[in-house]
């Protein structure tokens, strides 16, 4: 099992934000220290083409056997490239992993648990599922967000009214703070997303991706409740679903 920690240098929304340090940590530390947390890696990789962020890593127990190539490391480049750039890598040594995880360093909240559960999932469901995505249930449901069309609104479901909350499906949002993926399914369709796809549904307090300050102080607010919440001393109210989805 791989892990695949992605941190560029080059943020435009907030730049240098991998190394800020939300409570005593930066990003990237807390990242690897929940990567080897988990204790279901074999290898746990930084890939980032700035030095300072691999010192970081490799100080907190990453393996940084390479560079990332500078045109991976720009605006457009895909975190799929990425992780098959480190996986080429390692094949061309002879290394082969069934499985791979994507951890991006931007997701403050996510716990070492819930890389576990995700793993596991996946690897346990392997006749069912080719990859695991960790997901929050959507604060804004699809049905009732709006185009706009012709200098007017419509609603994306068509129907032209409010329907209430209550009787909406379930909607959940992917939240990007752990990608478990086969890895030969990832080689061949080039997504994360893989028509067979597993979820983990974690608590939407934890669903926050550092993009701009406005994220960061958001995350470093909620942070020293999170960490209340994970040593047990907030309740944790919500152990299940009720179609029996995991939460964490």
């Amino acid at each position: 099992m791989l892990a695949v920690v992605a941190a560029r240098a080059g943020s435009k929304g907030l730049p240098g934000k991998n190394l800020m340090k939300i409570g005593n940590m930066s990003l990237v530390e807390k990242t690897i220290k929940d990567a080897v947390s988990s204790g279901v890696f074999q290898r746990v990789v930084i890939s980032s083409e700035n030095a300072e962020i691999i010192s970081e890593a490799v100080t907190n127990g990453a393996e940084a056997p390479f560079v990332r190539p500078l045109e991976l490391a720009q605006d457009d480049s895909t975190s799929v490239d990425v992780v098959l750039h480190a996986i080429d890598y390692f094949e061309q040594m002879g290394i082969h992993f069934k499985y791979v995880v994507l951890l991006e360093v931007t997701y403050p909240l996510r716990s070492y648990e819930m890389i576990t559960r995700c793993v596991s999932k996946l690897t346990q469901n392997s006749k069912s599922f080719d990859g695991v995505v960790s997901v929050s249930t959507s604060k804004d449901h699809p049905d009732q967000g709006f185009r706009i069309k012709q200098s007017r609104i419509r609603q994306f479901n068509g129907k032209n009214k409010m329907v209430r909350r209550q009787s909406l499906p379930t909607s959940v949002h992917p939240y990007g703070g752990v990608y478990a993926v086969k890895t030969e399914i990832l080689k061949k369709r080039k997504t994360f997303y893989p028509r067979n796809l597993g979820f983990l549904r974690i608590h939407k307090f934890q669903a926050i991706e550092i993009d701009d300050i406005g994220d960061f102080i958001n995350a470093e607010s909620l942070y020293p409740h999170y960490l209340e919440w994970i040593s047990g001393k907030i309740p944790d109210l919500v152990k299940n679903s009720d179609k029996g989805v995991e939460i964490l």
